[in-house]
């Protein structure tokens, strides 16, 4: 949720979606809050670029399973010179876009709104692995409400 300088109440913090109030600092100017808006900006950006990737990793990896199998090791050797990562990375990266698609659809709309951020995303898919479709519905749920925008309250 980008916000401005104008956004923040007279204490100067930022208004959340997901809690009260955080405070940026107390003790910044106007530039200096600026710069952190254009960070927020810069970490809203990078979801949706992430968000995006996915989307085009997801659909290859459709188009390789029509024309080959599904074999995910398979797709990872050819994904990772592409992208210029590791085998590893590459697999990690099928693996965590094959995942939002399937047991995580709420963090993946979240993430294309830029709403949750790459970091809190890493953790969510982290800690959800291995969990049951039910279990990784039920997380969603409580941290990103139905919509992925926030859980219900907040």
């Amino acid at each position: 949720m980008p916000t401005s300088i104008d956004a923040r109440d007279a204490s100067g913090f930022l208004p959340s979606r997901f809690g009260p109030a955080v405070g940026v600092s107390l003790f910044s100017g106007r530039a200096q809050n600026a710069r952190l808006d254009a960070l927020e900006r810069m970490q809203a950006a990078r979801a949706r670029a992430y968000a995006a990737e996915v989307e085009v990793v997801l659909d290859w990896f459709a188009l390789v399973v029509a024309d080959q199998g599904s074999d995910p090791d398979l797709a990872a050797m050819e994904l990772a010179p592409v992208l210029r990562l590791g085998q590893g990375r590459a697999s990690a990266l099928l693996g965590d876009a094959l995942r939002l698609q399937g047991e995580l659809p709420v963090l993946r709309a979240a993430l294309a709104a830029g709403v949750v951020w790459c970091p809190q995303a890493a953790v969510l898919l982290a800690e959800t692995a291995g969990c049951s479709p039910a279990v990784c519905a039920a997380v969603q749920a409580r941290l990103l409400g139905a919509d992925g925008t926030g859980p219900a309250g907040a």
